[in-house]
């Protein structure tokens, strides 16, 4: 029987570590661009840039392929964290005029020591979070949020669970954030604004005076009519318009000075209004209640009718 199936356990020294791994995008398009001695002085510098970042976050660069390194850090989740950073940052000031960018992925988790190596699950899902990787961008497995906390403020994106190459099932990932690191267009679907909103359209209510029917005369002798042509659908301002009669007539007592008052159903009576006593009184009648066009004329209906105040209510203006 295989030694797995009979609970087999290993007695290889293993220990918790963060593993990070980082390569230089489209390096090969750099080289044919900058020409074979160019390049090599700028690989030179894009070295040093990188060791200078992992000693400053106390890493240990263990691996190297091309541009491409293996980094472990052995004593803090956060120093890898700082690390990639600091990493985009100074790669990315080495050509302000066509900045470098990388891809890094960092996964945390027990390894198992093999001389000045480590083997484990931890650093394949790093290899594979960095190939998943955007350029100027770093993913790291979820479980590195976790342990970093709060820890100096990082700052996160979640970007759900990712189907990687040789894991089998999704991991759980997230997008480590910094806003100084440049994004590359292909990261427009990871950074994209919020597209901004179309202004409303516009719509001024028209007003025009009238004169004033005798059944409104007759109860307030100086009252003024008019008629507000407004839009049905204030979104729509080109749409239905709504024709409403509106009579305004002065309090009938003195007191202090109060808003007036506006009747949104039409059915404010100015002859025994106890709102009209100490303020300015308006009265309009609205569609489709009072209205029976597209663009009409609500139909005056005698003050004081049972139907006139039957479900009215008048609200301050």
């Amino acid at each position: 029987m295989p030694d797995h199936a009979r609970g087999f356990t290993s007695t290889e020294r293993t220990t918790v570590v963060t593993i990070l791994f980082c390569d230089l995008v489209a390096s090969t398009e750099r080289r044919a661009r900058l020409g074979d001695d160019s390049f090599d002085e700028f690989s030179r510098r894009y070295m040093t840039a990188l060791d200078d970042a992992i000693a400053e976050h106390n890493g240990r660069n263990i691996a190297s392929a091309g541009d491409g390194l293996m980094i472990v850090f052995a004593e803090s989740v956060a120093d890898a964290i700082a690390c990639a950073t600091t990493m985009h940052r100074a790669v990315a000031q080495l050509d302000p005029q066509d900045p470098p960018l990388l891809r890094i992925g960092i996964s945390s988790g027990e390894v198992a020591v093999d001389g000045d190596g480590y083997s484990g699950m931890p650093i394949v899902e790093a290899a594979r979070l960095e190939s998943s990787a955007a350029p100027g961008q770093t993913l790291a497995h979820s479980i590195v949020r976790t342990l970093v906390g709060t820890r100096r403020a990082f700052r996160f994106r979640d970007v759900g669970a990712l189907t990687l190459k040789g894991i089998p099932s999704p991991l759980s990932t997230v997008e480590v954030i910094d806003e100084e690191v440049i994004d590359a267009p292909e990261l427009q679907s990871v950074t994209r604004a919020k597209p901004a909103r179309a202004p409303k359209p516009a719509s001024t209510p028209k007003y025009t005076a009238s004169a004033c029917s005798a059944s409104v005369l007759s109860v307030a002798s100086d009252a003024k009519c008019g008629h507000l042509v407004v839009p049905q659908d204030r979104a729509k301002p080109a749409g239905r318009q709504v024709s409403l009669l509106v009579t305004s007539a002065p309090a009938r007592l003195p007191g202090p000075t109060i808003d007036p008052t506006i009747d949104v159903c039409g059915c404010e009576d100015l002859g025994n209004s106890l709102s009209r006593d100490h303020s300015r009184n308006r009265s309009s009648a609205t569609f489709p209640r009072c209205c029976s066009a597209a663009t009409s004329t609500p139909t005056e209906t005698p003050r004081g009718s049972p139907r006139s105040n039957a479900g009215c209510r008048t609200r301050k203006a």
